[in-house]
Order: C-alpha cells, then structure tokens, then sequence
C-alpha cells in the first residue's frame, strides 16, 4: 500500500510541476499519463510481493458483500493461511467456482450443519445467529431469497453467503449451491484500495 501511494504521490507531484514549469501549453491529456502510469506501475511490486509471500490481490466487482467489502474494493488474501488453521464459521473467504471465477463469501455452514433462514434471521443448528455484518436494503431483488431451509450442509461442503442478503449470489440459490472445501482458495484478511480512502488498510471480520 505504501509503494502505491508513493508511486501515485510521486506522479502527481510530477504533473503539478510540469503544469507549473510550461508544461501546460502542450495537450492537456499528455499531464494524466504520469497518474495513469503510477495506478498501474503501483500495482506491480504490491502485487509481486503478495504472491511471493503467498498472498493475492482480488478486485470485487459486485455488491454481495457489502457493507463489509464493496462493490470496487480491492481485497488481500491469505492462500495459505488454512494450511495451518481451521476453517470456522463467520470467516470471509475466496472461493474459486466451477466456471474458474474466484468469488468472496462468508462462511455461513459446514458438513453436517443444518441451515434455515426467514426474513432477516438465519438460525444455524437450530441457534439463531447474530450477524451484525449484514445488510438488507428489501426491494424485489430480495424475493425468494430471504426464506430458505432448513438445508443440511453435505460433509466436505461448504453452505456460503454474501453480507448483503439481498443482493447477493450464494448458496441459497441451487445455481451456486454448496461449494467444496476442496475450492477454498484463501481468507480475505483486509481491504487493500478502495473508491474510499477512509477504507484502506480495512481489516475484514
């Protein structure tokens, strides 16, 4: 985080000077292409030095997960990180999908849990759970997913959910269905950049 904003800072700065020393009478979209340059040449050495250390670097397109991560966000991921732990319950995790598209989800149900759902409640082994990450905004592209179960979670699968119930593909709707643990790919540990600084450095529960 601290090479990309350095690297932005630097073309900025850049710019501002050319602006200041004459720059300003050639064509104005040539002043851009430093800032253009620093959001790209930024991503390089982070992103080098995520996957060496065993990390990767998403870029969440949809808003299923909001308010946790949002629709833009960029997330890190540990890919190694259940090697030496144990996957639990309520952890935010990237899972790569039968079509190869990697997806970020919480973690709701595991084999041999039973699941249910009614509103905006979901009762887990029969506890209702308390879930002070989720979101429901309502409207019709909330109908016929807020009621669902009771489901019982297959061993060695994994029942998902995104934070913002409403909106969100998961695996209340049988063309998501419940995902192998064989395809957890990682947990989403923070937000890495996002529209809104006041995110950055984000950690995600």
């Amino acid at each position: 985080m601290a090479v990309k904003i350095g690297a932005i800072c630097l073309a900025l700065i850049a710019s501002l000077d050319a602006w200041l020393t004459g720059a300003a009478s050639k064509p104005r979209y040539l002043i851009v292409i430093p800032v253009l340059a620093a959001l790209i040449l930024g991503d390089v050495p982070t992103g080098g030095i995520a996957l060496a250390d065993g990390f990767r670097i998403y870029k969440v397109p949809s808003r299923g997960m909001q308010p946790s991560i949002m629709e833009g966000d960029r997330i890190v991921a540990d890919t190694k990180y259940y090697e030496t732990r144990t996957l639990k319950r309520g952890e935010t995790v990237v899972v790569v999908l039968p079509n190869n598209t990697y997806v970020a989800k919480r973690v709701l149900a595991v084999g041999g849990d039973t699941i249910q759902g009614s509103g905006d409640q979901v009762w887990l082994n029969g506890q209702l759970l308390r879930e002070p990450y989720t979101q429901y905004t309502g409207g019709a592209a909330a109908s016929g997913r807020l009621v669902f179960g009771p489901i019982w979670v297959v061993p060695g699968k994994l029942f998902l959910m995104g934070d913002n119930r409403d909106m969100s593909l998961d695996s209340r709707d049988p063309s998501f269905g419940q995902i192998s643990v064989q395809r957890l790919h990682g947990k989403v540990l923070y937000v890495y950049f996002s529209r809104m600084p006041s995110r950055w450095g984000r950690k995600i529960e």
